[in-house]
């Protein structure tokens, strides 16, 4: 585990040097080009590279240690209503989302004990993994609800959902059912920040059924105090990961 770590760590490390290059020399084309199909295509390079951000992005988490000191009261509602403007804002334009409809019902107050930073990259990668599964159309919703001292999100989407095997590793770390094409990491991600939190992510799926993810995060804070500033070290995060699945 602690070799995993490591290598991540250090590939999103050379990674963003890379993607920095990138983005300079795009950048420097872009004033240089007029308007025309060159410059739509510089745009295509653009949006093909800040995908590649957000995978080192992804590495850098996955190797990162949790922010125990960031935690602090929050409402989920505006984490949730953050993440629905921006993949709505994303979305524009953008052929990965054309057709894909996103609602949030966002219910009452919701309280609950984190870093809501964290939480929101936690619900990007989870959104984003449903966007994957719907292609050219479907239906996304994200609803929240407070449930026995805990704050309760779900993801549901009404794609072609998952086997029960697949959903079952669906949050091992590198684990993709479209190799070349993901990763494997958002939804480990994820899985991680909740551990983290003291929460639990949940996976329910079924061929031709769709897929709801749920985050259960606690409304308090740890009765021991010293916990909530205690920082695991990487490979004890990643373990708690593996011992979920």
């Amino acid at each position: 585990m602690r070799a995993l770590t490591s290598m991540a760590s250090g590939v999103a490390h050379s990674l963003a040097n890379i993607f920095s290059a990138i983005l300079g020399n795009l950048h420097f084309l872009g004033e240089e080009l007029p308007d025309g199909p060159n410059r739509d295509l510089l745009r295509k390079l653009g949006e093909s590279t800040y995908a590649g951000i957000d995978m080192m992005r992804s590495l850098e988490k996955f190797a990162a240690r949790p922010a125990w000191a960031e935690m602090q009261p929050m409402d989920v509602r505006d984490v949730v209503r953050d993440v629905a403007d921006l993949v709505r804002r994303m979305c524009i334009d953008s052929r990965a989302c054309r057709g894909i409809r996103l609602h949030a019902d966002l219910g009452e107050p919701c309280p609950a004990w984190g870093n809501p930073g964290q939480i929101r990259e936690a619900l990007i990668n989870i959104v984003f993994n449903a966007i994957q599964a719907l292609g050219e159309g479907g239906e996304i919703a994200l609803v929240v609800r407070g449930e026995a001292g805990y704050a309760c999100i779900a993801v549901r989407d009404n794609g072609p959902g998952m086997t029960k095997e697949v959903a079952r590793r669906a949050a091992e770390p590198f684990f993709t059912t479209r190799p070349g094409v993901h990763q494997g990491l958002g939804l480990s991600v994820a899985r991680g920040i909740i551990v983290a939190h003291r929460g639990q992510l949940t996976i329910q799926s079924a061929p031709g059924r769709g897929t709801c993810v749920n985050l259960r995060l606690p409304c308090e804070p740890p009765t021991d105090p010293r916990s909530a500033t205690r920082v695991p070290a990487p490979e004890q995060v990643i373990s708690e990961v593996l011992s979920g699945l």
